[in-house]
């Protein structure tokens, strides 16, 4: 699981860096405790994560 939790983090950030696409980490690859749910991620669905990702520092992702 180590292995797979360091390939995860390492291709988010791959992606964001490269497709300037922004990346959140869940489950066993969480950053955050708060992140471990993906539902906790998806509240809001696309368009409220979308209005919040610059001015609610919680919306932050991982990478991106």
């Amino acid at each position: 699981m180590e292995e797979c939790v360091q390939l995860a983090r390492e291709c988010g950030q791959r992606i964001a860096s490269e497709l300037k696409i922004p990346v959140y980490l869940y489950e066993k690859a969480a950053t955050r405790p708060d992140r471990e749910n993906l539902a906790n991620i998806r509240k809001g669905e696309f368009e409220g994560v979308r209005a919040e990702i610059g001015i609610n520092p919680n919306r932050k992702p991982d990478f991106g």
